[in-house]
Parts: C-alpha cells; structure tokens; sequence
C-alpha cells in the first residue's frame, strides 16, 4: 500500500492499480466523502477496489457500485448520505473490475461478497449484462440483489435485465432531485434482506 502528498494529507490510502482516467475523479470521490477507502471513519465508508485488494470484515452490508462516469458516482454517494443508507460503498469503473471483485469473492472467504450491486449497463471493457450474468453464475453472490442503474429505457434492455436476473432497474434521471430517489430504493432493497 503507499500513500503519498495530496491523498497521505487527508488520510487516503491508494491501491494497487488505478487507470489514469479513473484516478483523478477515485481520489476526488474518496476525498469528497472524508471518509478513508479502509472505512475507518463515519458513518458509511468507500472504498475503490482494485485487482488484488481485500477488504476487510464490516457489519454494515457492502454495496457494490459499478459506475464508470464520476459525476454519476458522486450523486449516488450523495443519494446514500440523503436517505441515510448505511452501507460499506465499493467502487469499481468498469465490468471487468466488477467481475474480478466477484471472484476474488469466490477465491477468498476473507473477500467481500456484495450484499447489494448496482450496477450501470453502459461499461466500458464488459457490458453491464455480461457483469450480471457472471454475478448469477457465482456460487457465492449469486443470490444478491442487483439494481440496474443506467441511461437505457428501451424496452428491450428492461427485459434483458429482467431475465438475466436483475431485482430491480432505476432509469438515470436528469433531475437532481429525481436521482437522489436511489438512496430510497437502496434503503428499499435492504429492508428486504432483513
């Protein structure tokens, strides 16, 4: 793990790999909520998973966001702080990341396994789709609930969603207030885990 300048200031710690165009806006994020990737402080915690990075044991449930635009990211994190959804926030860019988080979850029992997903359908290096499938063929994650959030409403996508095994789909509105809606439909999601 190394630390350093600008991120060792705010008590941030940096690891493994982090794509120069996801960087900047990883630090911001992280930085934006105070809070260290570790989750050693306040309330909910964020933490931006890398290839061989393990996580370790919370009792609060971990959400895994998959999310590649920052702004979108950003107004998630702001949603769960809004309606007060008490989660350990992992962040990945892109399907491919998503689906190692899954399955450093398979190959370590110390890994975290998702407790809810949320997930864009419009990724860059693997779709949201094949993110899905990869979850409901994991013998570990497979039975978590998954909430699409993307800027698709064509019928044909809601669909695909849904027989892929989606539990439910929030269209991305362009309305702030409209967006801050899927804290409420998290805070929905994990009422009925309990």
């Amino acid at each position: 793990m190394a630390s350093s300048g600008f991120m060792a200031e705010r008590g941030i710690q940096a690891f493994g790999f982090c794509p120069p165009a996801a960087g900047p806006w990883r630090v911001a994020f992280a930085d934006k909520s105070e809070r260290t990737p570790s989750g050693e402080s306040g309330q909910n915690s964020v933490s931006h998973s890398a290839d061989k990075r393990i996580q370790r044991p919370t009792s609060k449930p971990n959400l895994l966001l998959v999310e590649d635009n920052a702004a979108d990211a950003m107004l998630v994190e702001e949603a769960i702080e809004v309606h007060e959804v008490i989660v350990h926030l992992h962040v990945v860019v892109d399907g491919e990341e998503a689906i190692a988080f899954i399955e450093r979850a398979e190959r370590d029992p110390r890994a975290p396994c998702p407790d809810m997903v949320l997930l864009d359908l419009n990724l860059p290096k693997r779709s949201g789709s094949d993110v899905l499938q990869r979850i409901r063929r994991s013998e570990r994650c497979k039975h978590v609930p998954i909430v699409i959030l993307t800027s698709s409403d064509s019928p044909r996508d809601r669909s695909e969603a849904s027989r892929l095994g989606a539990t439910r789909y929030f269209r991305k509105p362009t309305d702030y207030d409209e967006y801050m809606k899927v804290g409420k439909v998290l805070n929905e999601v994990l009422g009925e885990l309990e």
